[in-house]
C-alpha cells in the first residue's frame, strides 16, 4: 500500500477514496416532523388559536366581576 502511486502522490485523498468504496452509506435520516410549509402553518394556527383561548379565560377569570375572592 505505502508503495502504491496513488497513495504517494495524495496519502489523504487516497484514503479518502477506499472509504468512500468500502464503506456502505450512511442510513436514510427521518424527515424531520412538520417538514412541510403547510404542517408548519397549522401548527402555527394552532399555536394562536390556543393562545388566544388561554388569553380569553384568563381575560375572563380576572375580570369576571371581581377579583375572584369571596369574603
Amino acid at each position: 500500500m505505502l508503495q502504491h502511486p496513488v497513495f504517494r502522490a495524495d496519502p489523504l485523498q487516497a484514503i479518502a477514496n477506499h472509504l468512500r468504496a468500502t464503506l456502505p452509506p450512511p442510513p436514510a435520516r427521518p424527515q424531520a416532523v412538520g417538514g412541510s410549509k403547510q404542517q408548519k402553518q397549522q401548527q402555527q394556527q394552532k399555536k394562536k388559536k390556543k393562545k388566544k383561548e388561554e388569553e380569553k379565560q384568563n381575560h375572563c377569570a380576572a375580570g369576571g366581576g371581581g377579583d375572584g375572592m369571596q369574603e
